[in-house]
């Protein structure tokens, strides 16, 4: 008799064992059932395959592995419970896939201090991080129903915009007119001296981050009878390059705070980042030598 119940403690401990192995294998199986089946959803049949193969498997596991009948049948009710659990969950919680939406660009520019999200959140959330393979910032959003909504992006200084965005299955389209940020460089204006110049802006992180300082008004001083120049008390962010040919009305970047115009064209060994260019300069070297400039 106590071999026989020696046998079956034996026996029970090799299926406490088994059904604890088995409930790992399963559990981290069938833990993503959740997210498969939301991706159904939204992207049917894609994710049916991928939904198949979990069931099959957490099933079919047990009852092929193990010769036990008790073991085989303790696995298949763990992995029945498994997929009954992670499914109920998958169809009580708000069904929803990942998408990166759009990346900072320098015609497109925000950063982790904008306030960006959706006007009627049931669409999704966003989370705005650093890229750093992209060496940019990018809005990683998480969409949980299809429609139409539209996306609020705002620098906290007063300027809001808003997007056309279309949610479908596993889809989007973020309407972005890329005319926007054109007109607001082709507003730019520079006041010397009470007189209005344009300014041709050149695309690019620098300009953008100067665009968000304006209305900005300097004090210039002159050097090396060619240019006027002043350091701002804040930092913009640069690329700077060799130009080797400076023109008559160039507006650029020396380091990262100082501004520069040039009212007369020589070549330079100089780097600078380019911010823009003055087209009307008749006048440029006379309003500089007597008033102040204004960006705005």
């Amino acid at each position: 008799m106590k071999k026989i119940f020696g046998e079956l403690n034996i026996s029970y401990k090799v299926i406490i064992l088994s059904a604890i192995i088995i409930g790992v294998i399963v559990g981290l199986l069938t833990s993503s059932l959740p997210l498969t089946i939301h991706g159904i959803i939204y992207s049917f049949p894609r994710h049916l395959i991928s939904l198949i193969l979990i069931l099959s498997t957490a099933i079919i596991y047990p009852l092929a592995i193990f010769n036990n009948k008790k073991i085989k049948y303790t696995g298949l009710a763990i992995s029945i419970t498994s997929i009954i659990v992670f499914s109920i969950i998958a169809f009580s919680t708000n069904p929803y896939y990942e998408k990166v939406l759009k990346c900072s660009t320098e015609s497109f520019y925000y950063d982790d201090t904008y306030k960006i999200y959706l006007e009627d959140e049931k669409y999704g959330k966003i989370n705005v991080e650093y890229n750093e393979e992209l060496n940019t910032y990018c809005m990683n959003v998480e969409f949980h129903t299809k429609g139409e909504t539209k996306l609020v992006i705002d620098d906290q200084k007063g300027n809001v915009n808003k997007y056309d965005l279309t949610i479908g299955k596993n889809t989007f389209n973020l309407d972005i007119p890329e005319e926007e940020k054109g007109e607001e460089m082709n507003n730019t204006k520079i006041i010397i001296n009470n007189n209005s110049y344009d300014i041709e802006l050149e695309n690019n992180e620098t300009t953008n981050e100067l665009l968000k300082q304006l209305p900005l008004e300097i004090s210039m001083k002159e050097l090396n009878g060619n240019e006027y120049y002043s350091y701002l008390d804040f930092n913009l962010k640069n690329n700077e390059e060799k130009v080797k040919n400076i023109n008559t009305g160039d507006v650029m970047l020396y380091g990262d705070n100082c501004i520069v115009i040039f009212y007369k064209s020589f070549t330079t060994t100089y780097n600078y980042t380019r911010i823009g260019h003055i087209n009307n300069i008749e006048n440029l070297k006379e309003d500089l030598e007597k008033g102040k400039v204004i960006f705005k």
